[in-house]
């Protein structure tokens, strides 16, 4: 019996659904779970006195098991004439309930503010399968904010797709306190299912109050972006298990940790960690072991070993494990120590360690290197309207011991470097020296030690050039050394005037000597403004 539609716009078809529920023969149809699943989430968002509303309600035994949970003041709507029959005679017993044809699109017998809830397990998923029904969900969100008296609730069970949770947000926030919850299914499901929340509040009120729960975990007072970019990693994830139980030689795949409750508020929508699952094949003798995991120390996680493709297959293979899990640890966070870390990331890197190595999970290795999870320290950041988030951080310089390196880096493309100067620490002279350089007498201890706290500052490193662009523009300036002035000499103003002040030479000649030399230094003078800005001008 053939029960799926042959598009998905037959999803929005009264015809098919009749056609579905006939075919069902009053077999009921859950979308996203059974009651069981669910009922401590009605129990806990929900109130016994409340009039519920549920919209496109097919011919599932959800409002019959609320109605003997004791949410006894239930109306039940559909489009489909058929179905509501079946559902008025199969809850006949149950005198509390209300069952009525009406279109969820348009529901103007139904006065405004006339519900405290509104219930919707998979109506919305079912109406938005195509880009072409965007109105038509305008239209259910209208409604159903129209009939929810102030305080309400609408409650929506969802595969939150991300053109349905992006479309949820975009209508109800702000104005709706928002809850998201990821549930487990008993049956289980390919993509995980959400109980989302949405409390209508007074006119005025801002809402934009996010609070998010996925596998334990709670984020609270998130904004739109980072619950979006949250949702979408855990759906990723999801689907990402699946495929994890084998080795896959030459795949990549990256996956993001949050902090649920980070002490700087700012940080919820920043991973705490990027991992990347590197799968290579190779003959088991030549093999250290089936799965490790590597931590990048901090400033490092933009080299090409580690943010490469082609680097990161390289440090698996030189590494030795069939899959590596490489680990950077995110900007903004503060890290203690290695083991901290480990203990962090071990229960994410036992899930994604392969069939093949679960009789030794619990003995993954940790790798890194010699600086382990090495330091970072932000010193200023800023919002940009055109970029966003940007920060200035230091970093220990790994090619001179004692230096560290300035940075302006971007959040939206973390691991690319904008702009990089080397700092150096500049001896001052000390107390006494500066008091008028007592000829003869000892620095005092008081001297030496305002001298150890007070005496060095940083300073640019300024023949320190940290990309290769400006070691090519440095090199091709001695090939146009004769443009430049010496400081000693003085220009001919005069020459250079009956040179501007010349008549039209005849198209195609040659310009004159000084005219080509002005060409030229104008060409390099705009070739320079045109290239990235050098660290030593930025810092």
């Amino acid at each position: 019996m053939e029960l799926l539609p042959k598009s998905d716009k037959e999803f929005n078809s009264k015809d098919y659904w009749d056609s579905f529920f006939r075919n069902r023969h009053s077999k009921a149809f859950e979308w996203y779970g059974e009651y069981v699943d669910l009922k401590q989430l009605f129990a806990k968002y929900l109130q016994n006195s409340d009039k519920i509303l549920e919209i496109g309600c097919g011919n599932s035994e959800l409002s019959g098991e609320l109605y003997d949970a004791g949410f006894q003041n239930i109306t039940s709507v559909d489009f489909s004439d058929l179905v509501i029959d079946e559902m008025a005679k199969k809850n006949q017993h149950r005198t509390g309930m209300k069952f009525a044809v009406m279109n969820m699109l348009d529901m103007s017998p139904l006065a405004a503010g006339s519900f405290t809830a509104v219930l919707d397990k998979g109506a919305l998923d079912a109406l938005y399968s195509n880009d072409a029904a965007e109105a038509d969900v305008g239209r259910m969100f209208n409604e159903i904010d129209r009939v929810l008296a102030v305080g309400g609730k609408y409650v929506c069970i969802s595969l939150c797709q991300q053109h349905i949770i992006r479309k949820l947000l975009q209508r109800f926030c702000p104005g709706y306190k928002i809850w998201i919850q990821k549930f487990e299914t008993l049956a289980g499901s390919e993509l995980p299912p959400f109980f989302l929340v949405f409390q209508k509040l007074a006119a005025g009120s801002s809402g934009a109050d996010i609070q998010l729960s996925l596998d334990g975990k709670s984020f609270s007072s998130l904004s739109a972006s980072a619950a979006l970019e949250q949702i979408r990693e855990l759906q990723s994830y999801s689907t990402m298990k699946k495929t994890l139980g084998s080795i896959r030689s030459g795949v990549i795949t990256d996956l993001k940790i949050y902090d649920p409750n980070p002490k700087d508020k700012s940080l919820a929508g920043v991973p705490r960690y990027v991992l990347t699952v590197v799968d290579q094949k190779k003959r088991q003798a030549t093999l250290n072991g089936i799965c490790a995991c590597f931590i990048v120390p901090q400033g490092r996680e933009h080299e090409w070993l580690f943010a490469n493709p082609e680097g990161q297959l390289q440090l698996a293979d030189t590494a030795g494990y069939a899959r590596l899990i490489i680990a950077s640890l995110g900007r903004g966070h503060t890290f203690v120590d290695l083991q901290t870390v480990q203990d962090e990331l071990s229960p994410t890197v036992l899930e994604l360690a392969p069939n093949a190595d679960k009789p030794k999970k619990d003995k993954i290795p940790f790798l890194s290197t010699d600086a382990g999870i090495g330091t970072r320290t932000v010193v200023g950041e800023a919002t940009s309207a055109l970029s966003g988030r940007l920060v200035v951080e230091e970093v220990p310089d790994s090619e001179a011991a004692g230096r560290r390196l300035r940075r302006l880096v971007f959040s939206s493309n973390p691991n690319l470097i904008q702009s990089e100067a080397r700092l150096a620490r500049k001896q001052q002279p000390s107390a006494a020296a500066k008091r008028g350089g007592k000829s003869g007498k000892a620095a005092t201890a008081s001297d030496a030690a305002v001298g150890a706290s007070a005496s060095e500052s940083a300073e640019i490193d300024f023949g320190y050039l940290a990309f290769e662009h400006q070691q090519v523009m440095v090199a091709s300036l001695a090939f146009v050394a004769d443009l430049f002035v010496p400081p000693e000499s003085e220009p001919d103003y005069a020459a250079l005037e009956a040179e501007l002040t010349a008549p039209a030479r005849p198209a195609g000649s040659a310009p004159g000597k000084k005219a080509a030399k002005k060409q030229a230094a104008a060409a390099v003078a705009a070739a320079a403004s045109s290239a990235p800005v050098s660290a030593s001008a930025t810092s």
